[in-house]
């Protein structure tokens, strides 16, 4: 998320990246890394697992040039070929089970 917001920012665009318990060090750490050492950053309490994502629309993903295409759109990042990441559906999946699956 961290390179989504990024792109996002550099086109103007303010964001905030949730970054999970743990892991703050990171983010900031990769903030710097890609030019932005002063990125927003938002804590979510418990932790975001990832799925298998083969066979998922967030299998194209894994693809730099695709990657690279991601938008906002209606509050949620979002890329051309319809796979998003709606942070009210994550914040909403945390709360209930203390994790968020991609592609679920």
């Amino acid at each position: 998320m961290l390179r989504a917001s990024a792109v996002a920012e550099r086109t103007g665009v303010p964001t905030a990246s949730l970054v999970c318990e743990g892991f703050l060090g990171q983010a900031a750490a990769t903030s710097t890394g890609l030019g932005l050492p002063g990125l927003p950053t938002a804590l979510v309490p418990g932790h975001v697992y990832t799925a298998e994502v083969h066979g998922t629309i967030f299998e194209a993903l894994r693809d730099p040039a695709m990657f690279e295409q991601v938008r906002v759109e209606l509050g949620a990042v979002a890329w051309p070929n319809g796979a998003d990441l709606a942070p009210d559906a994550m914040y909403d999946a945390i709360r209930a089970r203390g994790y968020w699956v991609v592609g679920e």
